[in-house]
């Protein structure tokens, strides 16, 4: 094998294990202004106190809202980024 192939192969291999890409929250039909709401609230919602943020507490207010996550590497229309 060429070291230019090796380097390609090397590269693919990385970017598969890497997960590239940041993660996106998407909601069929739903607007930024829409997610800026759900994402506000959730936030308030994360935070039972001053300096406290619970992650997963984020996620799951999303996700009961009709949100789905997924990770993209240019994220498709209608796909915006929490404050994760």
């Amino acid at each position: 094998m060429s070291r230019s192939a090796l380097r390609v192969l090397l590269a693919v291999l990385l970017g598969t294990l890497g997960g590239c890409g940041l993660h996106y929250w998407g909601k069929a039909g739903a607007s930024q202004d829409e997610f800026n709401r759900d994402s506000a609230a959730c936030a308030k919602e994360a935070s039972p106190q001053y300096g406290v943020f619970i992650q997963d507490r984020y996620r799951d207010c999303l996700r009961a809202r009709g949100w789905a996550r997924a990770q993209h590497h240019e994220p498709p229309a209608g796909w915006y980024r929490g404050i994760e």
